[in-house]
C-alpha cells in the first residue's frame, strides 16, 4: 500500500472506535478512501438488501440527495451489480 492509503485506513480506524453509529462509520470511511483517489469528486458506499436482493446508497459524497434514497439496483445490474456480482472493486475515471 502506499504511504497515503495507509495514513487513510489509520485515520478510519481512529475515528470509527469513536462512534458505534453505521451510517456515520461508512461516511468515515468513504470520506477517508476518496482522499487517495486523485480528482475523486464524488463517491458512494452501496449495501445489499438480501430480503429484496437490490443495491442501495448507504452513503454518498457529491451526489444529489434524491438519487441517494430513491435510487435501487438489482443485484448484479450496473457497476453496483457487477462490483457484488465479482467481488472486485472498481474505480471509473469518467462516469
Amino acid at each position: 500500500m502506499r504511504e497515503n492509503e495507509l495514513e487513510a485506513l489509520q485515520r478510519s480506524g481512529t475515528r470509527i472506535t469513536e462512534t458505534l453509529d453505521l451510517n456515520s462509520v461508512l461516511h468515515l470511511i468513504l470520506v477517508e478512501a476518496m482522499k487517495t483517489v486523485p480528482k475523486a469528486d464524488r463517491g458512494s458506499i452501496m449495501l445489499l438488501d438480501g430480503s429484496e436482493n437490490e443495491l442501495y446508497i448507504a452513503t454518498s459524497v457529491g451526489h444529489d440527495p434524491m438519487v441517494k434514497d430513491r435510487l435501487r439496483l438489482p443485484w448484479g445490474k450496473g457497476i453496483g451489480g457487477y462490483v457484488v456480482k465479482t467481488r472486485k472493486s472498481i474505480i471509473i475515471d469518467d462516469v
